[in-house]
């Protein structure tokens, strides 16, 4: 699932990619934070990256829920792009976790051959 969410969070960074080349090169920073924490995903299956990546998305989510409230700060309002994100954030941090350690799942059971 790891690998899946790596995919996710490159295609992310391509939709916010094209936004930027639409509605100003400010938003290439995102793009670029969310290629290269997909990149660690893919590559290494990286826990850090993963955290990083969930957090990063929750700040933009938190951000763009303040500007859809009212709030007077610069970011985005495009609510779902900024949930689809912070989801498939989560769910990295959530397969990076169960690759490994004490969340990890268990094996299955070999089945039992009758003789």
């Amino acid at each position: 699932m790891a690998r899946e969410c790596a995919f996710a969070m490159l295609f992310w960074a391509v939709v916010q990619a094209a936004f930027a080349w639409k509605y100003g090169p400010s938003l290439f920073g995102h793009a670029v934070v969310l290629a290269v924490g997909g990149f660690c995903l893919l590559r290494w299956k990286s826990r850090g990256a993963a955290v990083a990546l969930a957090l990063y998305a929750l700040i933009n989510m938190s951000i763009t829920l303040a500007i859809n409230s009212g709030v007077a700060i610069e970011g985005g309002k495009n609510l779902a792009l900024a949930l689809m994100i912070s989801w498939t954030a989560v769910k990295a941090v959530e397969a990076t976790f169960r690759l490994q350690g004490r969340f990890a799942f268990l094996p299955a059971p070999a089945p039992a051959t009758h003789s």
